[in-house]
C-alpha cells in the first residue's frame, strides 16, 4: 500500500508580456499628435530604464524598439528605423519563435522601410517572409494576407515589374472583396 504518487505540479515558463507604461502612453499620444521628437525622447528614456533593470523583460524592450522604429520610419529616418526594427525582431524571434504573428509584423515593418528606401528586392524578401507566416497562422482569406499581397504588389510596381504587381494586387483585391464587400474604401484603393 500507501498513497499513489502524484507528479509534482510544474508551472509552465511564462514569457512576461510587455506593459504599456505611462511614458509609453505619453509617447503614443505624442506620436498621434505628430510630436515625433518628444515621442522618441520618451521611448528612449523608457528603453534605457528597462535595459538598466537586473531582470529585463525582453518583450518590453522589443515593444519599445518597435515603437522607436515606427517613429523613425514616420519621420523618414530609415536607418535608425531599420536598426530598431531589427533589434526588436531578434528578441521576438528568440522569445516567441519564428512563426509567431508578431514576427510576421516585424518582417512587414522591415519590408516597409526597405521599400521606402527604394530597396525593392530587400522589401520583397521581408514581405514574402511576413506573408508566409500570415498564410500559415491566419489563413488565405485574412485581411492581413491581403495587405501583404498589396505591399508585394506595390514593391513590384516600384521595380517596374507590372505583370507581377498586377498579380499581387489582384490577389489582394479578391480577398478584400470577399471580406469587405465591393463598397469598402480598401476595395476602392
Amino acid at each position: 500500500g500507501g498513497l499513489p504518487l502524484t507528479p509534482p505540479k510544474v508551472q509552465p515558463t511564462v514569457t512576461p508580456k510587455p506593459i504599456i507604461t505611462p511614458k509609453i502612453r505619453q509617447a503614443r499620444e505624442a506620436f498621434i499628435q505628430n510630436r515625433y521628437p518628444e515621442a522618441i525622447a520618451l521611448l528612449r528614456e523608457e528603453l534605457m530604464k528597462e535595459e538598466a533593470k537586473t531582470k529585463i523583460n525582453g518583450l518590453q524592450i522589443s515593444l519599445l524598439q518597435k515603437s522607436l522604429g515606427d517613429t523613425f520610419q514616420k519621420t523618414e529616418q530609415y536607418n535608425p528605423a531599420l536598426e530598431y526594427y531589427q533589434k526588436s525582431l531578434a528578441i521576438i524571434l528568440k522569445q516567441l519563435g519564428s512563426d509567431h504573428i508578431h514576427v510576421a509584423a516585424s518582417y512587414h515593418n522591415i519590408g516597409q522601410v526597405h521599400n521606402a528606401k527604394g530597396e525593392y528586392d530587400k522589401a520583397l524578401e521581408y514581405y514574402q517572409k511576413s506573408l508566409a507566416i500570415k498564410l500559415k497562422k491566419l489563413g488565405p482569406d485574412h485581411p492581413d494576407v491581403a495587405l501583404s499581397y498589396n505591399n508585394i504588389g506595390a514593391a513590384y510596381d516600384n521595380k517596374g515589374e507590372y505583370d507581377q504587381a498586377l498579380e499581387y494586387f489582384q490577389k489582394s483585391l479578391a480577398i478584400r472583396l470577399k471580406q469587405l464587400g465591393p463598397n469598402h474604401s480598401d476595395v476602392a484603393n
